[in-house]
């Protein structure tokens, strides 16, 4: 097998922390924001830490 290098492809970048000090609504409120401007941007989000409440059920009003 040939190994890929995936630096040819993808571009990876820290988008930073979700500030500890918000409360859990707010918290949820920046981190869907930010997630929303990534995918509008053509971004696709990967998120790591958090909690399950971060889960994008979590996020849905309706889910």
């Amino acid at each position: 097998y040939d190994d890929l290098c995936l630096r040819k492809y993808l571009t990876i970048s820290d988008r930073g922390n979700i500030n500890a000090d918000l409360t859990l609504e707010e918290a949820h409120q920046q981190f869907e924001t930010r997630i929303q401007q990534l995918i509008s941007n053509e971004k696709i989000p990967f998120v790591v830490g958090g909690g399950n409440d971060q889960s994008p059920m979590a996020l849905d009003p309706a889910g």
